[in-house]
């Protein structure tokens, strides 16, 4: 330990008296570690951290599954009833799930997100009240109990003031009366990762909030997220093993729901979203950390050239204490305690950027209802990653310098002679390997950033195939205020549209129940009349439904038939009209109108096709045509709707009005979403900009990084070749041939990996295809123009030691060592 800390204070007082060496390996690491350690916790908070709950490692996911399906789904309530009765497996079972609530309060109101939960949810997950008290077990099987609600610490603040006699006061949610009995704990969001529920109800409220449905008591109806806590001595096989007794025992029960039917469990470690969504995010967040990782590398490679210049400097000392018979090793351990002491101290200082860093990335947030919200403190999950890679960072790329810097020739190198690591073919050798491979991984961070930022440009001016400029959108969710019925809801939106319709500045407007090229994808099996379908499958169609008039609101051509019209009610014949792309696969090279088609079953009611409207992009902009069908809103009434306006001006004018006719109408409709059809198509450009921000920002970074390293490398080798220098000038070379003979040797090193970059590039953009717009992964001018962007950037800094060389007085040169 003595000699431990001896070398560390020997290594400190070696950096300090060269700060401008300390400083600039400082800084490299400082980079490259707080890049890695920003990502990681971005990954940490949405993969790897821990629900903040007791004991999480007892919590187990428990799923519903035929045993034909892959994947796992949600729970019906009474299959959720039948867990909790296996009390020998589980000390409690808890379901809940996401519930859209309107708050309405001192004449305002606002939709929340919220959790319908089991009366157990908070004592299972033993999280306590930060005010009053939590649900009370079983307060959600007492019918007739008055219903009650608790809040979020972050709503209590922001709606409440946090107020202290918050308890016992009355909210209004979704038109229905709700006794506030506590206050959540500030760290408890809820249990959705990355999006924070601001109050929570008990599942038997949902009788009261939406009377007349039935959800509670249908087996067939899956919509409930189950956790359970396992008893003490009880194994996750055992577990299983009880469930599927269970599942057998249902099965038999209520076999028109239940047979075939399993209940998988997971450990909720090992779950963060659901296993699809996990699926989805992982290989995300992987490639997030090769593409910090290559950044790293480029940072590590700095500091080993840095090193090996370091260590060039101090031949002399390292000769004469190998002289004076101080052993190999403990030269090679006073060598990597200095790149060590520079790799912790780089890593602290990464930790400070790491934090700036991804507080950053998490406020560039995809378009949408809800603020993605993730606890990005440094947990020593963060802390142990950081100070893992600093320590391998200093060893790994400390060694080899260090082992090159302990075997110089003694006699030359005490003769102040330059010929000291290693022959003089070779001395320069790794050098000129980092620097290739700076360049390299450089290319390839550069060459993805390229790619992403063609696409945007392109994906700018594809056409979605409808109204994009003087559109806008109000999205409403009638049914959040329970004063509405059908009737009622309908009269709402008949009235809204008919004020905003007298505006002279709307030209149009309709209803949706979706927006093309918005977050929500809702398909039906169609099956089309007098086509033949393989296994009586229908054909998976998108589908929307919506009002008269929308398709001249969205600019949408009708090409065939009419539009729905006053005749299309709901006790006439179902019609929908089909897009282009419908009508050919249905009935290619025939007529689709007056055709009919049956939507979700084979046996269901059809549909006359009374018209073809012009094909839109439909899910992404990139796509190919895609079948779609368009219900009549006059016969199939959707509560969550949009309502598109379309200007004779610009769309940012229509907001504020939108918004006061709502309120004029009714103050208490809470608004989901209101925005201009611009805006709302940002969110299919979400990724793709992210992609090139990101590989941009840390490809611009490895550029410099890699400039820097090829720059101290031509400039050494410029100054190791003084002498030759002087003899070329004497024997009659001009400048001009001095700096090509420098700038030579940077453009080798520059093509060299340059080339190696565009190889490696060509494997490591394909998966990147798919998000990408009007161009392909290998697109020739992004890569022959990125690659020249380089090689004229390793021109530059070759260009300055080239110039500094061709100045040297020859005498002068002739005098050198």
């Amino acid at each position: 330990m003595d000699s431990l800390i001896a070398d560390l204070r020997y290594a400190a007082r070696r950096l300090i008296q060269r700060p401008a060496f300390a400083f600039i390996a400082l800084l490299t690491m400082a980079l490259g570690i707080g890049a890695n350690s920003a990502i990681f916790s971005i990954v940490n908070a949405v993969l790897l951290r821990p629900l903040p709950v007791a004991s999480p490692d007892q919590l187990v996911e428990i799923y519903s599954q035929e045993e034909d399906d892959s994947e796992p789904v949600t729970q019906a309530y009474p299959d959720y009833l039948d867990i909790t009765e296996r009390e020998d497996l589980f000390t409690g079972v808890i379901a809940y799930t996401a519930d859209f609530l309107s708050l309405s309060q001192d004449g305002r109101s606002e939709m929340l997100l919220g959790e319908a939960v089991s009366g157990n949810y908070f004592d299972v997950l033993g999280i306590p009240a930060a005010r009053g008290r939590t649900f009370i077990p079983a307060e959600d099987e007492q019918p007739g109990a008055p219903p009650v609600a608790m809040i979020s610490h972050g709503l209590w603040h922001r709606r409440f003031a946090a107020d202290p006699n918050i308890i016992g006061e009355v909210l209004v949610l979704r038109g229905r009366q709700f006794e506030v009995i506590g206050v959540a704990p500030e760290e408890f969001t809820g249990l959705y990762v990355g999006i924070s529920s601001e109050l929570w109800v008990l599942l038997d409220a949902e009788r009261y909030l939406r009377p007349g449905e039935d959800y509670l008591d249908d087996r067939d109806s899956r919509w409930l997220m189950v956790k359970g806590r396992l008893r003490d001595g009880i194994e996750f096989q055992q577990a299983q093993a009880g469930l599927d007794v269970l599942a057998r025992q249902l099965a038999e029960a209520y076999p028109e729901s239940n047979e075939g039917r399993r209940y998988p469990i997971l450990r909720t470690s090992d779950v963060r979203i659901h296993p699809m969504v996990d699926r989805a995010i992982t290989p995300v967040a992987v490639m997030l950390m090769v593409v910090v990782g290559l950044v790293l590398l480029i940072a590590c490679t700095n500091l080993a050239n840095l090193l090996l210049a370091r260590a060039l400097a101090r031949r002399k000392e390292v000769a004469i204490r190998l002289a004076l018979g101080s052993g190999r090793g403990r030269l090679i351990r006073q060598l990597l305690t200095e790149s060590l002491l520079l790799s912790l101290s780089g890593g602290a200082l990464g930790l400070l950027i790491a934090y700036w860093t991804s507080a950053f990335l998490v406020k560039l947030q995809p378009p949408g209802l809800f603020t993605v919200q993730l606890d990005l403190s440094l947990d020593n999950r963060v802390l142990a990653f950081t100070l893992l890679v600093s320590v391998a960072t200093g060893l790994l790329f400390g060694l080899a310098p260090a082992l090159q810097a302990t075997r110089p020739q003694v006699v030359p190198a005490l003769k102040n002679e330059t010929a000291v690591l290693g022959g003089a073919g070779r001395k320069l050798g790794l050098r000129n390997s980092l620097v290739v491979l700076q360049v390299a991984v450089s290319l390839v961070l550069l060459i993805g950033a390229g790619l992403f930022v063609r696409s945007l440009k392109n994906a700018a001016d594809i056409d979605p195939g409808f109204e994009r400029d003087r559109a806008a959108i109000l999205t409403l969710f009638v049914d959040l205020n329970n004063d509405y019925d059908e009737v009622q809801g309908e009269a709402f939106l008949d009235q809204l549209m008919q004020r905003i319709q007298s505006r002279p500045e709307v030209e149009a407007v309709a209803l949706a129940s979706r927006m093309p090229l918005g977050a929500a994808i809702h398909t039906n099996e169609a099956f089309p009349e007098g086509v033949e379908l393989a296994d009586d499958e229908g054909l998976d169609t998108d589908v929307a439904t919506v009002s008269t008039g929308y398709f001249e609101a969205m600019n949408v051509p009708l090409l065939h038939g009419r539009d729905f019209g006053e005749e299309d009610h709901a006790d006439a014949e179902a019609v929908v009209i089909i897009s282009q792309a419908a009508a050919q696969r249905f009935w290619p090279g025939e007529s689709a109108v007056g055709k009919r088609l049956r939507l979700g079953d084979a046996e269901d009611t059809p549909y006359m096709v009374i018209g073809v409207a012009r094909d839109t992009k439909v899910r992404t902009l990139g796509e190919a045509p895609r079948p779609y069908v368009y219900r009549a809103f006059s016969q199939d009434y959707e509560p969550w709707i949009s309502m598109v306006v379309r200007s004779s001006g610009a769309a940012e004018a229509l907001l504020p009005m939108m918004r006061s006719e709502v309120q004029a109408l009714d103050a208490s409709m809470p608004i989901v979403e209101l925005k201009t059809m611009n805006e709302h198509l940002k969110l299919m450009l979400f990724l793709p900009k992210m992609g090139g921000i990101l590989l941009a920002v840390f490809g611009a970074l490895a550029m410099l990084l890699a400039t820097t390293g090829l720059y101290g490398v031509i400039a050494y080798s410029a100054s190791q070749r003084t002498r030759e220098v002087g003899i070329r000038v004497a024997l009659g070379a001009s400048s001009s041939d001095v700096v090509m003979m420098v700038v030579r040797q940077g453009i080798a090193l520059a093509a060299v990996g340059a080339v190696i970059g565009v190889v490696i590039s060509f494997a490591a953009t394909r998966p990147l295809g798919s998000l990408l717009y009007g161009v392909g992964s290998w697109d020739p001018l992004t890569f022959v123009g990125i690659t020249a962007l380089l090689v004229a950037v390793a021109l530059l800094a070759s260009l300055v030691p080239a110039l500094r060389a061709a100045r040297v007085d020859p005498m002068v040169a002739l005098r050198y060592e």
